[in-house]
């Protein structure tokens, strides 16, 4: 094998494996999926209850 055959592998796995096959340390995304935000469902803000801080006058 060759360099450019052993590139060539090399960046038809990398493309594979960050385009087409499913993550399970990042709920089953591609990498890919993940760093595209737009394809990513989004959450909701969490809201917190305003409350004074301890020793607060209000």
């Amino acid at each position: 094998m060759t360099f450019a055959d052993a590139k060539e592998k090399m960046e038809t796995w990398l493309s594979d494996d960050n385009t087409e096959r499913p993550h399970g340390a990042i709920g089953d995304k591609t990498p890919c999926e993940l760093a595209n935000p737009g394809s990513l469902p989004t959450r909701a803000p969490v809201k917190h209850p305003k409350t004074p801080a301890s020793g607060d006058p209000d």
